[in-house]
């Protein structure tokens, strides 16, 4: 059973005109045929000698301009060989499926820094004299992002938006692809810099902001997911895609009366979509179970309309009988664990968080609430929620059976996940790891001094995860990381 989040990067990658100024189809046929052939010096010296005999000087530098940028980038292939199942290291033949080809390889493009430096001092030349081509910044945004100079990119990025901001969904519908570049990549560090920088020529764009949001988000800061959903629903309170991720992420944190409220805002511009019913439904039980009932009954009355899937039907039904026949504190408890086994974290917060409000000295709710954020990757969620279950746990020592420095480690990986590194590091300390979870331990501290560039350190702490391990699976994370270094 999955219901998929329905979070989104919001993304409409389309080629304008001023892009494809950076394309062989603005130069002449015959340098195109040297380009497309890979025939590159030839391409340049006839660009070269055509740009000295030609009178108009604009029109002899956009020349040169043009060819220097497609001698600088070149399409490629990239391979990623960790999708591949290679390790650092490893040598031999290995026999890889085309199904793994496909996902390991992409489109790209190589950077030829001597061409590059060309393109680039030609460009400012020409945009120093007719400011009216100031279009070609985005040539250099191309250059500098696959050359992979972060902050050249994004100084690049930044005049590309300054010199197009007339033509805003344009330019943040083509330019945001960046960052969706970044995300396939799993650097959302990067990506978020991508929309940070945007967002100074744009900064009322819904797209931009929901989808900073959603880069935290995914980076387990749900809370500062939410500041910028709500700026993006203040820029744009008809999109449909930041009401719901408004909704899903208020679920989250426990605002269930806002939730409530953008899930029947959602509702009122998708009145089929009988899954909205069903979370509101769960959202509401966080009063009590018998207030879910209407929804529930709201719910089969759309069903019969726009079905739902037939498992979630069914299992909305046997909460339903289960509500009617007076769901007490273990059934509301069970429900709640069968969503975290499912990875459905969203309906297990309401169930849990009416639990541990009704029991404030028993740490177990609070203490599940921390897994179920924790399968979600919400980690300032989960962080907090064990913050309060060591709290319980003082005092009421006996109410909980997990081991204290199995919460401190599941406290420290929160942080590291956070990029608390240092605070990683003086938590783990306080760490009395037995045989079983040194490695763990040891892997972790090496995983935070590595992020703090202490490598030495980080080198000393693998070595002794490699000892400490009792599994061999464990040793080889240890000693691929070790290679890594």
């Amino acid at each position: 059973m999955q219901r998929i989040y329905l979070f989104f990067f919001l993304v409409l990658s389309i080629p304008y005109a001023w892009a494809e100024e950076c394309n062989t189809g603005f130069v002449p046929g015959d340098i195109a045929e040297h380009l497309t052939a890979n025939r590159i010096p030839e391409a340049v010296k006839l660009a070269e000698t055509m740009a000295k005999d030609d009178k108009n000087q604009r029109q002899a530098l956009l020349l040169l301009a043009y060819v220097y940028v497609n001698a600088a980038l070149r399409p490629a292939i990239s391979l990623d060989t960790d999708k591949l199942g290679f390790l650092p290291g490893e040598g031999g033949s290995q026999q890889v499926t085309e199904d793994q080809l496909n996902v390991a390889t992409g489109d790209t493009f190589n950077v030829d820094s001597a061409y590059a430096a060309k393109a680039e001092q030609i460009i400012l030349q020409v945009i120093g004299q007719w400011p009216d081509t100031r279009s070609l910044y985005y040539c250099l945004t191309k250059i500098h992002f696959y050359s992979g100079d972060h902050q050249r990119f994004l100084q690049s990025l930044h005049n590309t938006a300054q010199a197009l901001a007339q033509e805003s969904d344009d330019t943040v519908d083509y330019l945001i692809g960046y960052a969706m570049e970044y995300v396939q990549r799993n650097q959302l560090d990067r990506a978020a810099d991508v929309y940070t920088t945007l967002l100074r020529t744009f900064p009322k764009s819904a797209p931009l902001l929901s989808s900073l949001g959603v880069t935290y988000l995914h980076r387990g800061m749900t809370r500062k997911a939410m500041d910028f959903f709500m700026q993006a629903y203040q820029a744009d309170p008809e999109d449909v895609l930041v009401i719901g991720n408004i909704a899903e992420a208020s679920m989250l944190t426990t605002e269930f009366d806002q939730a409530e409220r953008f899930l029947l805002l959602k509702l009122e511009r998708q009145p089929a979509n009988t899954q909205l019913y069903y979370d509101l439904a769960i959202n509401a039980m966080h009063r009590g179970p018998q207030y879910a009932l209407p929804f529930w009954q709201d719910y089969f009355k759309q069903n019969q309309q726009h079905p739902d899937e037939p498992r979630w039907v069914e299992n909305a039904r046997m909460i339903e009988l289960a509500i009617e026949q007076g769901m007490n504190d273990e059934t509301l408890f069970d429900l709640a664990l069968q969503m975290i086994d499912f990875g459905l974290t969203k309906y297990a917060v309401a169930p849990l968080t009416l639990l541990k409000n009704k029991h404030p000295g028993d740490p177990r709710y609070t203490y599940r609430l921390a897994h179920a954020y924790d399968t979600g990757r919400h980690y300032d969620l989960a962080l907090q929620a064990l913050e309060e279950t060591l709290e319980r746990r003082k005092k009421n020592p006996n109410g909980l059976e997990a081991d204290l420095n199995g919460l401190y480690f599941n406290q420290a990986r929160y942080l590291f996940a956070l990029g608390e590194y240092k605070k990683t590091l003086k938590l783990i300390k306080s760490i009395k790891a037995d045989s079983e979870t040194r490695a763990d331990v040891e892997y972790l501290r090496a995983l935070a001094h590595q992020q703090l560039g202490n490598n030495d350190q980080a080198r000393n702490a693998l070595q002794r995860c490699i000892e400490y391990s009792t599994q061999e699976g464990n040793r080889d994370t240890c000693r691929n990381q070790l290679l890594r270094l």
